[in-house]
This record gives C-alpha cells, sequence and structure tokens, in this order.
C-alpha cells in the first residue's frame, strides 16, 4: 500500500491528502504518490441549522451530557496543557512562537495573559557585556550571527524572564520554556514553579537529533558557537524535565530535509530515542515547511510521538485540523501570528467551528456553542 504525499496549500484549494499505514519496503523510504482530494474550499456549505430556539438545549450542553454519559465527568475538564489537550482530543493544539526581538516579548505575554494564549520563554543564562546574566533571550551570538541589536547592560533587567512569568501567573495561558544554555537549566526550573504544573511545557535542541554530516558542513563560525549554546543532551534534556515536574517536552532537530522525515529508517531511529523520553519531536525544516502527514501519522501509531508541525496560514491551520479529524492523530502547531493560537480551556469542537468561520469570512461562533445561521462548515463537521 502506497503512503500518497501531502498537498501544498494554496489559498483557493484545501485538500486533505489519504493517509495509509506505513509498511516495510525494500528501499526503506515512505514511498509518496498522487494526492487524493478529500474535500476543498469549494466544499465549504452552509449549514441547515436554524435560528436557536430558546427552549432548545445548546450543542454545548448536548455535548457535555454526552461526554459525561460516556466516559464519566471528569472527561469534561478540558486540559489546559497543549499536549495533554491534543493527547485527549485527537487534535491539534496551536501554540504562539516568541518574537526574536526580545523587548516585543513583553507585549506578546500580556496578550498571551488577555487571551489565555500560550507564551515561550527563551531562558539564556551566560555571561553578556561581562557579567553574568539569566534573561528572556537567545545567545548573543544568535543576534550577531542575524546582525541584530542586542540589549546592553543599562537595559537588560528590562527583559527579565520573571517579569514576564508575573503578567502570566494569574491567566490560564500554557508556557513553553525554551532552554537557551546548560547554565540556565536549574534558573528556568525556579522559574517554571510560578506556574501551575498542567500549564509547563519544555524544549531544547538535541544532539541526537542532530546529524554529523550537517555540523560538517556548518562552517559559519557564529552560527556553530549558537548551535553549541542551543543543543543538549538527551540526558540534559531528562534532567531538565525531571526538574520541571516532568511535564511534556518539545525536543527539535537540525540539519533535515524532506527526505530524511519520509525515510523509515530514521524515523524508526526518532521513535526508538524519543520513546517514553519525550513527547514531542519538531524537525525544524528549512522554510518553516512542517512534515508530510504521514510522517506526523507514523511516529504517532507506532510509537505515540506527537510532531510539532509549523502553521504559517489560515488555510494551514484548516489543513492540519482536518487531518486530525480523519486520521485521529494528534499534533502541536506552532504559529508566528497569535490569531491562530489555540486559548487554553476551549473545546476543540468550537475551536474548529471558529477557525471555519474566519476562513469563509465570518465572525466566529457565539460563546453558547451553537452555530450561528449562515454558518459555513465542512462535509467533515457535518459528518461529525
Amino acid at each position: 500500500m502506497e503512503i500518497r504525499k501531502p498537498l501544498r496549500i494554496i489559498p483557493n484549494s484545501l485538500s486533505l491528502p489519504k493517509v495509509s499505514p506505513i509498511i516495510k519496503k525494500p528501499s526503506s523510504k515512505i514511498s509518496q504518490s498522487s494526492q487524493v482530494p478529500i474535500s476543498s474550499k469549494d466544499t465549504f456549505i452552509k449549514s441547515s441549522v436554524e435560528l436557536r430556539d430558546p427552549g432548545k438545549t445548546s450543542t454545548r450542553e448536548l455535548r457535555k451530557t454526552k461526554e459525561i454519559n460516556e466516559t464519566g465527568a471528569s472527561s469534561t475538564e478540558i486540559p489546559l496543557n497543549p499536549y495533554e489537550y491534543a493527547k485527549k482530543y485527537k487534535t491539534g493544539f496551536f501554540i504562539n512562537h516568541g518574537p526574536h526581538d526580545p523587548f516585543d516579548a513583553f507585549r506578546l505575554a500580556k496578550l498571551s495573559a488577555e487571551r489565555d494564549i500560550s507564551f515561550e520563554v527563551d531562558g539564556f543564562k551566560g555571561e553578556i557585556n561581562g557579567k553574568e546574566v539569566f534573561v528572556n533571550a537567545h545567545p548573543p551570538v544568535f543576534y550577531k550571527m542575524n546582525g541584530e541589536p542586542f540589549p546592553s547592560a543599562d537595559n537588560l533587567d528590562r527583559i527579565s524572564p520573571y517579569k514576564y512569568i508575573e503578567v502570566l501567573r494569574n491567566s490560564k495561558a500554557p508556557v513553553k520554556f525554551d532552554f537557551k544554555s546548560e547554565k540556565a537549566i536549574d534558573e528556568m526550573a525556579k522559574l517554571a514553579k510560578l506556574i501551575p504544573k498542567e500549564r509547563r511545557m519544555g524544549h531544547m535542541f538535541l544532539w541526537e537529533l542532530t546529524p554529523k554530516e550537517y555540523m560538517d558542513k556548518v562552517k559559519n563560525p557564529y552560527r556553530r558557537k549558537l548551535i553549541q549554546y542551543e543543543n543538549f543532551t538527551l540526558e540534559q534534556m531528562l534532567e531538565a524535565k525531571r526538574k520541571l515536574g516532568n511535564v511534556p517536552f518539545v525536543v527539535s532537530a537540525r540539519g533535515m530535509t524532506k527526505a530524511k522525515v519520509t525515510d523509515k529508517e530514521f524515523l524508526d531511529y526518532v521513535g526508538r530515542t524519543l520513546k517514553g523520553k519525550a513527547e514531542i519531536v519538531e524537525f525544524n525544516l528549512p522554510g518553516n515547511e512542517p512534515p508530510p502527514p504521514e510522517t506526523v501519522k507514523y511516529l504517532w501509531e507506532k510509537y505515540g510521538i506527537m510532531c510539532e508541525v509549523k502553521i504559517r496560514s489560515l488555510e494551514e491551520k484548516v489543513f492540519w485540523l482536518e487531518f486530525a479529524r480523519r486520521e485521529k492523530v494528534p499534533f502541536i502547531g506552532l504559529v508566528d501570528d497569535p490569531s491562530l493560537a489555540t486559548p487554553a480551556g476551549k473545546h476543540p469542537e468550537d475551536e474548529y467551528r471558529d477557525t471555519i468561520s474566519k476562513l469563509n469570512g465570518l465572525n466566529p461562533a457565539s460563546s453558547t456553542g451553537d452555530t450561528p445561521e449562515g454558518f459555513l462548515i465542512s462535509d467533515n463537521a457535518k459528518r461529525r
């Protein structure tokens, strides 16, 4: 049976590939063939739902009753942790990626607290301007590499991670603790205790997911130094995970290609390496390309490992939500646009319908959980 090639998203055509199980092949490659469209933007049609009768039970109330009857009252509690949310509902949770500009992070932290969307803390501890500091930033070499200015000794206090956490403490926003230097491990563990455990996640780049052949090609001295700062061993990741309270961890790779992440032998290496240690893997493909859907499906079904998928548009968000609903494969979405992020505590059915509504240029669904008159939903949504 062949694995079908994922379809590139374009604004006027959304298609979901039919994903088949990966089977052993002599070449050890995941084969790809032409995609079979399942749905498209043109298939979004009007719902036949009438205006709500005040005497009728709302969609949200019916859903809550159904969940209690089927799985018990506790199942109605919506997890605040992105990983637990995606795992429970077999869907995607979209987390917001932090800005490269450390001075823009405070504005984003306030936005995250207001909207209950995730926030990413970049924890770097090391020497800056002759003084060892702990700041919400990449290592200074990152900014040198990109020709960007870095804070001077006079304003480092403005990017203290504790300032951002103070803003977020009383919200429902999940916090992703992104480790940027080995010296930051203990400081980040201390910082994480200010956020309830159910809202914490961790992130590290791994040496085990950084091929030697890639490092051999890295000639830029700034990039080499940056990688040495930001890469960790699996053992160090497990230490940080323990200190954060054994919360879900995202681990990132470097030097990946589309061929690499569709190679069955490599995917099995990833699965065996991470199983029982890290919950989520991000392949960090060039151009922020997401991994192929068949790769996401394979790692989840065989090893229980989610993929972090970079989402660059509303159309791509819809594509991956449709994929998760059809294949029952959860994932974590990474977005640079806060409006695409998932608000913590929002039911996935409401998030899905609101996303489709945005795609069709309508206002999001009402807070009652009902589908308003004229709301557009996909064929997949109607079948559920």
